[in-house]
Parts: C-alpha cells; sequence; structure tokens
C-alpha cells in the first residue's frame, strides 16, 4: 500500500472531490509560494515527538512547535459535505484553488503570515 493511498483526505469542494494532504501542500505551494513539509514522519514517531516537546514547552514556557494531539488528528481521514449547509442555508462552495488563495490573501493582509 502507498503512503498516498492511506493519508489524510481533506473534505471536498466544489469541484466535489477529495484532496491528500500531498495534493493540498502541493497547491499552497503554488500559491503562496512556500516549500511544503519536507519531512514524512511516522505517526508514532511524530506522536512522540509531540509528547517529548509538550514536556518541554512546559519546562522552558515556550509554546511546543505540535503536540501529539495535533498529530492525532492528522491521523483521521476527514471527509464532510457541504450539503446541510447548501440545503439550509444557501451556502455555495467554490474551487479549492480559489477559496485557498483567498486565505492565503487575507492571511498575509491581516499580518498573520509573511
Amino acid at each position: 500500500m502507498s503512503s498516498e493511498a492511506a493519508a489524510p483526505h481533506l473534505p471536498i469542494d466544489s469541484e466535489r472531490r477529495n484532496r491528500t494532504l500531498t495534493e493540498l501542500f502541493a497547491l499552497l505551494e503554488e500559491l503562496a509560494a512556500v516549500r511544503p513539509p519536507r519531512l514524512h514522519i511516522p505517526y508514532a514517531v511524530a506522536s512522540l515527538l509531540g509528547h517529548g516537546m509538550r514536556l518541554w514547552a512546559e519546562l522552558t514556557g515556550l509554546p511546543p512547535q505540535m503536540t501529539a494531539g495535533e498529530v492525532g488528528v492528522f491521523r483521521e481521514h476527514w471527509a464532510y459535505t457541504s450539503a446541510k449547509a447548501e440545503r439550509e442555508l444557501g451556502y455555495r462552495s467554490r474551487p479549492l484553488r480559489e477559496g485557498l488563495a483567498a486565505t492565503v490573501s487575507w492571511l498575509r493582509q491581516t499580518g498573520r503570515v509573511a
């Protein structure tokens, strides 16, 4: 089994297609001109690192770069439908590329990222 086959998928967009994290990071690299994560750490190793970083954070008072809880979020296969929001609220999704481009622009305009 390839790592791509087991990779978590992101919610569908208006194109009605799930995306892998690898696909998301590739699109973000293109839109935001930032490199995607270079290391692919196994979940068990990342979880141990997260526990260690949390302990270190408690000792130093500095925020951890990641926690075991955050690693756990990425272990899950998150896929949702916007059908209820479309039906009850009139919500309309847009293509992933368009939504990410708007998000990157907003993050930069508000100073949350460089």
